[in-house]
């Protein structure tokens, strides 16, 4: 990161010869739930995560996703989005238009989604 940053020079920056080795020489934090606070850095102390760690718990247990409708949506056809580590084709309303707003809900797997419009800084929900 330095060395693209400008800090450093290539023959300084460390190499590794796998992803494994690279993540293994890295100080893990937790850099808090970017879907409800700010970048919030932590670090662990007493608790490394490794390959065989089960993670969902420092995950929230309701997560959520925004994404704008954009020009040109057709709410015939499936809108495919980019949310919660998977590729997702969403069925739309029938009534869903371009600058609505698709909020995407996932909780203890279930997943949720809603098409809405903001008013007054209230979001109203179409379907």
């Amino acid at each position: 990161v330095r060395y693209w940053a400008g800090d450093a020079i290539w023959e300084q920056a460390q190499q590794f010869s796998t992803l494994r080795e690279a993540s293994r020489s890295l100080v893990q934090f937790d850099g808090g739930d970017a879907g409800r606070d700010l970048f919030t850095p932590k670090k662990f102390y007493g608790q490394v995560l490794n390959d065989e760690s089960d993670m969902t718990s420092l995950l929230a247990s309701l997560r959520s996703q925004v994404f704008l409708l954009p020009e040109g949506v057709n709410a015939a056809l499936p809108f495919f989005v980019e949310c919660f580590g998977k590729r997702l084709s969403v069925a739309l309303p029938p009534n869903a238009l371009a600058g609505q707003v698709l909020n995407i809900w996932i909780s203890n797997g279930i997943l949720t989604a809603s098409v809405g419009v903001m008013v007054q800084g209230q979001m109203n929900y179409l379907g």
